[in-house]
């Protein structure tokens, strides 16, 4: 990705009743990579254009300018080589209870995803992947937890194979002990699938324990980029010392 910018325009109404219009930029020149088989983490604040950026990749949104390429291929501004890529690209998205029809049992809702080609042994194996029995397959969401939600999602996703998993903020809803079991299914996940993964999080404690290079968004552009130990020892930008000073600082409440 290079050069990604997304504009939205919005209006406001002056105290004289005049209608004014101005573009909001949203994400200015954004550039990053990923390389096959690895994670990048992508962090920033709450509204700081993170969400976008994977809509963006997915396609469910539009960029206003800049370039994506993926596996050689230009997906955007050709649209027609992301069309032609299909389910190659999968967005699992931080509100799993909304991700997943109420109506539909989990059987139906994987099922779904992978387009009426049931196979036993494949649904046994993605629930084997995201550490579920198959006796949850005839009960519907909300007899679920958040964590097991959150695993069908995951499972979802991969049942069409994907090459780029996109996870936004997967653990944001779930307590600290489910969160750290979500992390640890990811990596085995990547371990056994070697699917490339951006994991997008506020979060740099999960980003540091799971992702192999991290990118800092801040202000709608990356200001920083790079492996994630070196990041956590020697951050450069203010915005990558102050959040890596939180996890310093929790790290050590925690000790004392």
């Amino acid at each position: 990705m290079s050069n990604l910018k997304v504009h939205h325009l919005s209006f406001s109404v002056t105290k004289r009743s005049v209608l004014k219009k101005r573009w909001r930029h949203i994400l200015k020149d954004v550039s990053f990579s990923i390389e096959e088989g690895s994670t990048l983490g992508l962090i920033g604040s709450s509204g700081s254009g993170k969400t976008t950026i994977g809509k963006c990749i997915s396609g469910l949104s539009v960029p206003s300018g800049g370039r994506i390429d993926f596996c050689g291929k230009n997906i955007f501004p050709d649209i027609q080589n992301r069309k032609a890529l299909g389910t190659a690209i999968q967005l699992v998205f931080q509100n799993h209870t909304a991700s997943l029809d109420p109506k539909l049992t989990i059987h139906q809702s994987i099922l779904e995803g992978i387009n009426g080609r049931d196979s036993h042994e494949t649904m046994r194996n993605l629930l084997s992947m995201v550490e579920l029995s198959d006796d949850i397959l005839a009960r519907y969401p909300q007899e679920l937890s958040g964590g097991q939600r959150q695993r069908v999602a995951i499972a979802r996703a991969l049942s069409v194979t994907p090459q780029l998993l996109i996870l936004d903020e997967p653990t944001s809803a779930l307590d600290r002990l489910t969160q750290i079991q979500i992390i640890r299914l990811i990596k085995n996940v990547q371990r056994q699938t070697g699917v490339a993964i951006l994991y997008i999080s506020h979060d740099m404690t999960t980003v540091s324990s799971l992702c192999d290079n991290v990118a800092v968004l801040y202000d709608g552009t990356i200001v920083e980029e790079g492996d994630t130990s070196q990041m956590m020892k020697m951050p450069k930008h203010e915005y990558t010392r102050e959040i890596t000073r939180c996890i310093s600082f929790a790290k050590a409440s925690t000790v004392s």
